[in-house]
Order: structure tokens, then sequence, then C-alpha cells
């Protein structure tokens, strides 16, 4: 697989989840972003603007990982990040898509969301050659009550590299 065909299939899957999508750059990376906002029951009904944005790049390392969540992050607090806090918040995946990832990159991708003020930014890494995807699959104290909607929505968008890329159903939350 490439990445023109796991990003198209990545950008589908966001527009059928009811994503607005658009292109973008973080830096010098040409990008996807994907953004659906949604009132959360579990969180008292506050909003959380989710954000999925993806790029493809051959070779992918810790400091790769890292700037591209940074850059993410800034995205997301740019983008929607006016009214933040009590009653709404940002999630953010920042997802690296790569032939050839580092082992350092590994740990970078599957330590815990990096959190600051009301915005949570995870990163996903997508190793083509092996055929995964890495990233932290364990739950977080801040934000506990999205754990579970945010496992969803990173299974629902970022498929296994190793499995047919379909366009699933929609999640309603």
């Amino acid at each position: 697989m490439d990445h023109a065909t796991y990003l198209t299939a990545l950008r589908g899957r966001l527009a059928a989840d009811g994503c607005t999508v658009q292109d973008t750059s973080l830096g010098p990376v040409a990008a996807i972003a994907g953004y659906r906002g949604n009132f959360l029951p579990q969180m008292m009904f506050s909003r959380i603007h989710l954000f999925t944005v993806a790029a493809a790049v051959q070779d992918v390392g810790a400091f790769a990982v890292d700037d591209f969540t940074r850059r993410v992050g800034e995205y997301g607090r740019a983008t929607k990040g006016g009214m933040r806090g009590a009653q709404s918040g940002i999630a953010a995946f920042a997802v690296l898509v790569g032939d050839r990832v580092h082992p350092d990159a590994v740990p970078a991708a599957t330590r815990p969301a990096k959190i600051e003020f009301a915005v949570r930014t995870q990163p996903v890494v997508v190793d083509l050659s092996a055929g995964v995807v890495h990233t932290f699959r364990g739950r977080q104290f801040w934000g506990f009550a999205l754990n579970g909607f945010l496992r969803r929505k990173l299974a629902l968008y970022v498929p296994d590299p190793a499995q047919p890329l379909s366009h699933p159903q929609a999640l309603d939350s």
C-alpha cells in the first residue's frame, strides 16, 4: 500500500463520519485535516472539537513525531481554541503515515497523549511497511470521560494498513 491510497481511505472515513475535510500544510508538510464538533453527554454536554490531521512522510523518527504533534496541537488551538475550558475542549490525532518508521518513533507515538489546558493531542504513526498503527491505547486520567469516545474515533478514522481499506459506518457520537 502507498501513502496516497492510505490517505484517500482516511479522508473517506473522516467524510463518512461527518467531518469537514480540507487540505492544509503544517510547516513544510502537506496534510489533510478533518474536523468534527461533538456535544458529549458523558462530559456533561461539553463541546469537544475533534481534529484528525494526517500527513505522509518517507521516514518517521521521534523528532518528526514530536514536531508534528506540536504543530497539530497549535493548529487545533488556532482553529477552535478561543473559548476552551470547562465547557469546551480540543482533542486531536496527529497522524504520520510513513514507509520507514525508525525505532525511536515507536515510544514517541505510544506514550500518553500530550495534554495542555483543555487540549489533548495524541500522536499516531502508521507504518505502511510493517502494516501497523503505533499509538497510545491506554486510559488517561485527565479527560477520562473522553477515553472511549476517542478510542472509537481513532479506530474509525485510522485503519490498520494490513486490513482491507473500506469505508465503515459513521459513529453517532
